[in-house]
Formats: structure tokens, sequence, C-alpha cells
């Protein structure tokens, strides 16, 4: 059993950055995937920048992926904050709700 071609899943291949190893391992549609998340995500996050959990959101983003940038460690945090991100506005009316039912007593 040879592999002509080395795969990361072998250990034999790592690119040790995390945007190149997506499509190393996943191909390019996993990188299309992703690449969509990454500009849907920030443009409603962008929308939402007077919300503060926007801007916390936001700042977890650019460091986790100032982070990616050097290491291949996985993308498992950066899409948590993704999928946090793109429902930043359920967030912010769920907490506004609350609020005004707590002044409201």
């Amino acid at each position: 059993d040879y592999n002509i071609v080395p795969t990361a899943r072998d250990g034999l291949l790592s690119a040790h950055n995390q945007f190149l190893q997506l499509p190393i391992e996943g191909g390019l549609v996993s990188l299309f995937v992703f690449c969509l998340t990454a500009f849907f995500v920030p443009v409603k996050l962008f929308k939402e920048r007077k919300n503060d959990a926007a801007k916390v959101i936001s700042i977890g983003i650019f460091s986790i992926a100032l982070v990616l940038f050097s290491e291949a460690m996985g993308f498992l945090d950066l899409i948590i904050l993704f999928a946090f991100g793109y429902n930043v506005d359920f967030i912010n009316k769920k907490k506004s709700k609350t609020y005004k039912k707590e002044t409201s007593l």
C-alpha cells in the first residue's frame, strides 16, 4: 500500500497555515464555502457595528484569524464565532426584550 500523493490524514503533509491547509484537506468546494462564510459574516457584523456583541465577536474573529495564518490548528473556534456573528442581530433582540420585561415590572 503506497501513497503516491501524501495527505494530511497520514501526517505527511501540512501547510502550517490553516487557510492553505483547508483546500489541501477539503478541496476547492470547502474553500469556496469558507470564503462565502468569511464574506457574509463580517458584512452582517458591520451592519450591526453599534451592537456591543458584534464588536466583541468581531475582535474574536480577527484575533483567531491572525493565529490561523501562522498555525494549522483547525477552524472550530472560528466557526463558532462565525455562527454567533451571523446571529448577532438575534442576540441583540433577545437582550433588549429581556431588558424591557425586567424594567416594566
